[in-house]
C-alpha cells in the first residue's frame, strides 16, 4: 500500500491525499502543542501525496518540504500544491539534499516503513535546528502484534512500528531527547472502524483503478489492522522529542 496506487487507494477512502488514519483531525491533534507560525520551516518525511504538508501550510503552521522517495507520488505533490516543495529522495540522505535546518520535522505514518530507523533519526538530527521539534506519528506494537503481524506480498505490512521499549533509548542513541508521548489507540480504534465503513461505501470507486484483487487486499489488510487494535496488540503513538543538548 506504500506504492502510488496504494496511495490513491487511501486518497479516495479518505477523500484527500492522506495515507495516514485520522487525516486532518490526526493532524490538529499532533501539532496542537505546535504555535502557528508563518515563517516556520516544517520537513515532512514520506510525505507521500502531499495532503498533510498541504494542510499544515494553508493553516499557518508554516513552510513545508516534503521529502519521499516515491517519485509519482512527490511528482503528483508538485504538480498539485505548487506553493511548497517537494523533494524525491531517501530520508537517510536528507543532509545532502536538502540546504535547510528545520524548526519542526514531522512523521506521519511513515517511520514504521524505514529499514533502518536508527540512520533516518540520525539524518533528520543533521537537519535539525538545536531549537527544534520531532513529531512522529505512528503505528504501536502494544506487545504480541510482531508475533502476528499482518502480511503483504510475503513480508510485513508494518515491518518495524514503534516500541515503548526500546523507544527512549533509541533517540539518544540518535542525539535526539524525548519529550513525551500520546497514546492514542483509542483514536487509531476509531479512526479505522470509520475507515472500513468508508471502503464499504467506495467500494466501486476503488474496484475501478485497482479491480477485484485491490478491494479484498484493502479489506484483509486493514481489517487485520482493525482486528489486531481490538484485541490489544496494536495502537498508535504521538511521540515529541527534541535535539539532545
Amino acid at each position: 500500500m506504500n506504492s502510488f496506487i496504494g496511495k490513491q487507494i487511501l486518497s479516495i477512502i479518505r477523500d484527500g491525499d492522506y495515507a495516514h488514519p485520522g487525516e486532518e483531525e490526526a493532524i490538529e491533534l499532533t501539532f496542537q502543542e505546535i504555535p502557528k507560525d508563518r515563517k516556520r520551516l516544517l520537513l515532512d518525511v514520506g510525505c507521500g501525496r502531499g495532503g498533510t504538508a498541504k494542510y499544515l501550510h494553508s493553516h499557518g503552521w508554516g513552510h513545508v518540504i516534503g521529502i519521499d522517495i516515491d517519485e509519482v507520488s512527490i511528482k503528483y505533490a508538485q504538480h498539485q500544491y505548487p506553493m511548497l516543495d517537494f523533494l524525491i529522495g531517501n530520508v537517510i540522505d536528507a543532509p545532502q539534499l536538502i540546504n535547510h535546518q528545520f524548526d519542526v520535522i514531522y512523521l506521519f505514518n511513515s517511520f514504521y516503513a524505514f529499514e533502518d530507523q536508527l540512520v533516518a533519526l540520525k539524518s533528520l538530527r543533521k537537519v535539525a535546528k538545536e531549537s527544534a521539534t520531532l513529531l512522529i506519528f505512528d503505528y504501536l506494537d502494544r506487545g504480541g502484534y510482531g508475533q502476528s503481524p499482518q502480511v503483504e506480498e510475503e513480508s510485513p505490512f508494518l515491518p518495524h512500528p514503534l516500541s515503548l521499549e526500546n523507544l527512549e533509548s533509541r533517540l539518544l542513541s540518535t542525539d535526539w531527547s524525548l519529550t513525551s508521548t500520546t497514546d492514542i489507540t483509542t483514536q487509531y480504534e476509531e479512526w479505522y472502524s470509520q475507515f472500513m465503513n468508508k471502503v464499504y461505501l467506495k467500494r466501486q470507486e476503488i474496484i475501478e483503478i485497482a479491480g477485484e484483487d485491490g478491494i479484498n487486499l484493502v479489506c484483509e489488510l486493514y481489517g487485520g489492522l482493525l482486528e489486531a487494535i481490538r484485541g490489544g496488540n496494536l495502537g498508535g503513538l504521538i511521540v515529541k522529542a527534541r535535539p539532545r543538548g
